[in-house]
């Protein structure tokens, strides 16, 4: 599967991008990447430029086209604790790329799933959490479903946070594996 024809559903985020670059905003595209390693597949979720080209062509005039792709940057996060620490340092910096990008009106980050379920798979049990489960008493026991809740939790607020500190509009493209 390649990013061109696996990822679809991000056809609507496309849109909405160009429909922000063509008002002279910018845009963060943030795609997630995990190799899965049994089947030498790379699910790379990266911002589809060929497709991103035609749109643009047909809505502003060929001499625009590279100024309004000027105005899209893309970042490749490669593990959840590096999304979360993009996150964090965003809401709460003047020097990160969410301050630097000028008129910055959307952020897409392209496949959240992808990070989450490659630190939680499924099946995913830490040792910590066997050996409360071989015990009478294992009310405190977080399976891999509660953790994978709360990091969604988490990534919910710092987006919550994000959008409302940088007036921002933000959009999660899901890609069932």
């Amino acid at each position: 599967m390649t990013p061109e024809t696996g990822h679809l559903a991000n056809y609507g985020s496309l849109q909405v991008a160009v429909n922000v670059v063509k008002k002279g905003e910018s845009v963060i595209w943030i795609g997630t990447y995990h190799v899965d390693l049994s089947d030498f597949v790379d699910t790379s979720s990266i911002l589809p430029l060929t497709r991103l080209r035609a749109i643009l062509s047909a809505a502003v005039p060929e001499t625009s086209v590279t100024e309004c792709l000027s105005r899209i940057h893309c970042l490749s996060i490669r593990s959840l604790p590096t999304l979360l620490a993009l996150l964090l340092h965003s809401a709460h910096t003047e020097t990160s790329i969410f301050a630097k990008s000028t008129n910055l009106s959307l952020v897409v980050i392209d496949d959240l799933s992808t990070p989450i379920l490659a630190t939680y798979p499924a099946g995913f049990e830490d040792e910590t959490s066997r050996q409360k489960q071989n015990r009478k008493d294992h009310a405190n026991t977080d399976s891999t479903s509660v953790k994978r809740t709360n990091v969604l939790r988490e990534l919910a607020n710092k987006l919550a946070s994000l959008a409302v500190k940088r007036n921002v509009a933000v959009s999660n493209q899901l890609f069932v594996h």
